[in-house]
């Protein structure tokens, strides 16, 4: 805070710097079918994991039991993102359109891969009958 006099933590761009570190973890799970609620629960588990450690910084919060207030509500999140895991873990994955996207781009990539595979297998015999023919 200005005018203290001293050193203080931005907590909120550390928050924003961990939003932005999750971004790229997202894209990556987002590579195959979840269940239902998996991606609720992945962000309830990461922000309630570093909100709960970076609020033991704050030092004007009021205090109960040694927590702020904002901690046992980011306990909370991490019980109810538990809980969502639990409860959906063993149900069948819901198919999104971006994991249908990554399936057929899949597909298309070893389609062309085979394709290309056996265009250069025939190339490769039709120089080695063309030099035979000699």
């Amino acid at each position: 805070h200005p005018g203290l006099g001293k050193a203080c933590h931005d907590l909120g761009l550390y928050e924003a710097f961990w939003s932005l570190a999750m971004i790229p973890v997202f894209v990556w799970l987002d590579k195959k079918p979840r269940f239902p609620g998996f991606y609720t629960a992945c962000w309830l588990l990461s922000y309630g994991s570093i909100r709960v450690v970076l609020d033991v910084f704050r030092t004007a919060d009021t205090r109960y039991f040694g927590v702020t207030p904002a901690q046992i509500g980011c306990l909370v999140m991490l019980a109810g993102g538990s809980a969502i895991i639990l409860y959906n873990r063993k149900k069948k994955p819901l198919v999104t359109a971006n994991a249908e996207h990554w399936a057929a781009q899949k597909a298309r990539l070893a389609s062309a891969e085979a394709s290309g595979a056996a265009e250069h297998a025939e190339s490769a015999e039709g120089s080695e009958s063309a030099e035979g023919s000699e």
